[in-house]
């Protein structure tokens, strides 16, 4: 079985199977001299299929699924450029009473502690790093944000720009975070998928890209909501600071 083989049978056996069980499976696999090589890219997902408890595999599903619309529902239930269906997530989502993105925090950042813990004896091998850079690159990510939100000169459009552009800023603006929030929140299923298939700290990429998409959906719900007793950083800068500390707190956790 070449190296590759053997990598794409340690993907899939990860996937469908919990930690331990998936490596006695790479490791029995890995045993056997002279066993033949897999064809196409199905056969070491069928060998590692072979092996899945049903019951299992389906509470992990469970839990990917839910995961993932943490991070998906809020960006599909915005205002004009989402569903229609989920209209009352994006009403509740910054609301003054019980916001519903805390919930969505809430679920997203302490799941994958519980779900991903280290087991015992478990060692910490170099961090991947493709995972470095998705986590470098969000937090470059948070901060532009927070140069952006310091003033509409720093907005990607404004009102003294283009014509086109400042009679649309406010739908442009909102709808250039509400593509940030998107890309974040593919970010954020990535990081969820490679911390089940990969390597558990991938689950710091799913927390910190979760953050970061609540950061650009609250700015842009600026657009729409904002109170003009106030500037744009006194709106904002509370739940800003609040979901950059979650972050950065719950990544730095998730590495550990």
């Amino acid at each position: 079985m070449g190296k590759n083989d053997m990598a794409r049978l340690s993907w899939w056996a990860h996937w469908y199977l919990p930690q331990g069980e998936a490596e006695n499976v790479v490791a029995d696999y890995g045993d056997k001299a002279g066993a033949p090589s897999f064809a196409g890219a199905e056969r070491p997902q069928k060998a590692a299929k072979k092996f899945v408890r049903p019951q299992s595999y389906c509470v992990w599903l469970g839990v990917f699924v839910v995961l993932a619309a943490c991070a998906v529902i809020p960006v599909l239930s915005s205002k004009k450029f989402g569903l229609e269906a989920l209209r009352v997530v994006w009403k509740s989502l910054f609301s003054t009473g019980f916001p519903l993105y805390r919930v969505f925090l809430a679920v997203g950042v302490v799941v994958p502690l519980l779900w991903f813990r280290r087991r015992k004896g478990d060692k910490n091998p170099p961090l991947p790093k493709p995972a470095a850079v998705m986590l470098a690159i969000l937090v470059i990510t948070m901060g532009i944000m927070w140069w952006m939100l310091c003033g509409p000169v720093h907005m990607p459009f404004t009102g003294d720009g283009p014509i086109l552009a400042g009679m649309y800023a406010g739908e442009l603006n909102a709808l250039f975070f509400k593509g940030v929030a998107a890309l974040l929140a593919a970010a954020g299923v990535a990081g969820l998928v490679n911390a089940r298939a990969v390597d558990r700290r991938w689950r710091a990429v799913y927390v910190l890209s979760l953050c970061a998409l609540m950061m650009a959906l609250k700015i842009s719900s600026m657009f729409v909501y904002f109170d003009v007793s106030s500037t744009p950083m006194e709106w904002a800068f509370p739940t800003m600071l609040e979901l950059t500390a979650v972050g950065l707190i719950g990544a730095g956790v998730s590495l550990c």
